[in-house]
């Protein structure tokens, strides 16, 4: 049985922790099992902010987290994010999984050419889950006269 588990991860335009820890979304256009589009006029093309939203249960103390953005050929659209929470379980039960949840934008970052990028979301070597999102090439329209 896995340790770590995703509970949620949505891709959209921002997304922010408001007062009381409520976590907000902005333009949510993907998640899980749910890929999404997202439309350029011309390429390459820079997709001013991406935001992911994610949420993890987990019965571990520590938590390694990997998270990459690679394009269909296997590069790196922005740097992997990687990190190591500590989680307090002194109010958790060992046997009952804490909440994790983590909230990142990735702005500016530069789409070569249409296609599938893939966000990969990974701990201790494993693959938690995999988000799809798909770059197309925007119709262009006319100017109304």
């Amino acid at each position: 049985m896995a340790k770590t588990r995703i509970t949620y991860a949505h891709l959209g335009d921002n997304v922010f922790q408001s007062d009381g820890g409520k976590m907000n979304m902005i333009g949510v256009f993907a998640g899980l099992g749910a890929p999404g589009i997202v439309a350029q006029q011309q390429f390459p093309a820079i997709y001013p902010r991406l935001a992911l939203a994610l949420g993890l249960a987990t019965t571990e103390t520590k938590l390694p987290i990997q998270i990459t953005f690679r394009s269909e050929a296997g590069k790196d659209i922005v740097a992997p994010f990687s990190g190591t929470f500590e989680i307090d379980r002194t109010a958790v039960p060992k046997e009952e999984s804490a909440s994790v949840n983590l909230n990142l934008n990735f702005d500016g970052f530069q789409i070569e050419q249409p296609g599938t990028l893939k966000i990969t979301i990974e701990s201790n070597g494993e693959e938690l889950g995999e988000l799809e999102l798909r770059v197309q090439q925007a119709e262009q329209t006319a100017p109304s006269a």
